[in-house]
């Protein structure tokens, strides 16, 4: 089995009520095909970067979690195609694993400036390491102080939405830029 997520943005006209029982149905059909391990995660209502067809401005987020075989993932996506509420959704590997193969698939080591540029094999593959060691941050520097920021006034959720609307309405001209 494989280690998916199924990751939906739920239409902003869907209740909070109506998006616990649409997760539901959801995480119903995964079981139906025979997924395990399946968690479900709410992330809340949120502002999409742009706004969907029919001018929906938000969406209410959710991650779902769940072991599955390849074969059966193609079966679930058809169960939920047209389940009513969901604008947008994807099902894909979970990060977890990829994150395992880049580490497997990839290394990198540095020689000494001394000792000039050296070739090693790296994961099957030849690097070129630099002539110069490159330094990372030690202990010998001492920290540069930031400089004082001036307060600034907290704008509300609202107030902000309002103000990139309005800049976004804005047409744009030679002027403008």
């Amino acid at each position: 089995m494989k280690q998916y997520e199924y990751f939906c943005v739920i239409s902003q006209n869907v209740t909070e009520d109506e998006v616990k029982d649409l997760l539901g149905v959801i995480k119903q059909a995964l079981l139906d095909v025979g997924a395990k391990n399946v968690a479900d995660q709410n992330m809340g209502k949120q502002r999409l970067a742009y706004p969907f067809p029919g001018k929906q401005a938000h969406g209410t987020f959710a991650l779902i979690e769940f072991d599955i075989e390849p074969e059966k993932v193609v079966e679930f996506k058809e169960k939920i195609r047209f389940v009513k509420g969901i604008s947008r959704s994807v099902v894909r590997v979970r990060a977890q694993q990829q994150e395992k193969r880049e580490e497997k698939s990839t290394g990198t080591t540095f020689a000494s400036a001394e000792a000039g540029p050296v070739v090693k094999k790296v994961a099957a593959k030849k690097v070129l390491e630099p002539e110069i060691a490159i330094r990372t941050a030690s202990a010998e520097k001492a920290p540069v102080a930031a400089p004082a920021k001036e307060e600034k006034k907290q704008l509300s959720q609202e107030e902000l939405d309002k103000r990139i609307d309005a800049l976004l309405n804005e047409e744009v001209t030679p002027e403008n830029l």
